[in-house]
C-alpha cells in the first residue's frame, strides 16, 4: 500500500544532527537556521561549503548523495527529503 504522503524516516535526533552540521559548516548559530531557511539567498552559501555539506552528510549518515541532488541542499527540508530518499531507495 503506498502512503498519499510520504513518511519521514529521519527521527527528530537525526534532524537535530543535520541542522548542527550545517550551522558548523556555515558558521551560523543554530537559531538562525530553520527548514526553510535559504542557504544561499539568507547565509550565503557558496558552492564550495554544499559540497563540504554533501561531504560531511555521507560520511555522517552513510549515504550517496548524487551531483544532481547537490542544487537540493538549499534548505534543511531539502536536506532531508534528499537523505530520506537516498535511505529508502
Amino acid at each position: 500500500m503506498a502512503s498519499p504522503t510520504p513518511l519521514s524516516y529521519l527521527t527528530d535526533e537525526q534532524k537535530q544532527e543535520i541542522k548542527q552540521l550545517v550551522c558548523e559548516i556555515l558558521e551560523v548559530d543554530e537559531s538562525e537556521v530553520n527548514e526553510e531557511t535559504r542557504f544561499r539567498d539568507d547565509l550565503s552559501m557558496d558552492s564550495l561549503m554544499a559540497i563540504e555539506i554533501v561531504a560531511a552528510l555521507e560520511k555522517r549518515l552513510q549515504v550517496t548523495i548524487e551531483q544532481s541532488d547537490i542544487q537540493q541542499i538549499a534548505s534543511l527540508s531539502g536536506i532531508y527529503e534528499i537523505i530520506e530518499a537516498r535511505s529508502a531507495g
